[in-house]
């Protein structure tokens, strides 16, 4: 499984250019073998965390209210990337109808494209391992994805900025795309704020995402009433 993957990986199996960088330090500076393990896995965690595929940065016409009637819009911006879609190593959620699964990142409070290239473990391990299909979505009123412009921060356009609506955002994007997507099972990824969005998306929309890895995501200080 990943875990043990991830031990295995760790305890020795690193690219031999890296542990040549841990080999060449000085002694000094290695210290006891606890320093040399950390050193270890935090060489592991940069190999899986900085992405190295590219994407393709899309738009949609998101709903501003998701109410009946209302009628106003906004464009969001997500990042796709389709380049192990049906070709991974150790495939999973494959079928005849199906590819591969959906790597979904939630995107929380930043611009998205400052997210992929710290999301290598989703676009750099687990697509071409599983065969995946990647996307990440920007949170509105983050990045790009700004519904009122320049203005979208003055207090009288922030009752829009809910993270109920963010959930209800990203599951109408997945619902628009699943066309393109064949119908294949999509799996939330988030961190921090992003790892609140994955729990809360999985519970809220279970219909639309069948799992979520959820990584540092407070949940216990969020009151339901302010979604």
């Amino acid at each position: 499984d990943e875990l043990s993957e991830t031990l295995r990986f760790c305890h020795g199996e690193l690219p031999q250019a890296s542990q040549a960088k841990i080999s060449e330090q000085p002694s000094s500076l290695l210290g006891s073998g606890s320093m040399i393990v950390t050193m270890r896995l935090l060489v592991a965690s940069w190999t899986w965390a900085v992405a190295l595929v590219t994407y393709e940065t899309r738009w949609f016409t998101q709903s501003l209210a998701h109410a009946a009637g209302d009628e106003r819009t906004y464009d969001q911006r997500y990042l796709v990337n389709s380049t192990f879609w049906g070709k991974g190593a150790s495939p999973v959620f494959a079928s005849s109808t199906c590819p591969g699964p959906v790597l979904f990142y939630s995107g929380n409070e930043g611009p998205i494209d400052a997210f992929w290239p710290g999301n290598g473990f989703m676009t750099d391990h687990l697509a071409p391992k599983w065969g995946a299909y990647v996307i990440m979505a920007e949170a509105r009123y983050y990045g790009a994805s700004l519904p009122f412009g320049n203005g979208s921060w003055a207090p009288e356009n922030l009752a829009w900025l809910t993270t109920e609506l963010i959930l209800a955002d990203y599951a109408a994007l997945l619902t628009a795309l699943q066309s393109e997507l064949r119908g294949c099972p999509v799996v939330s990824f988030g961190g921090s704020y992003g790892g609140t969005l994955t729990t809360f998306f999985r519970l809220t929309y279970p219909d639309v995402v069948v799992g979520g890895l959820a990584a540092s995501a407070p949940i216990g200080y969020y009151d339901k009433a302010h979604w």
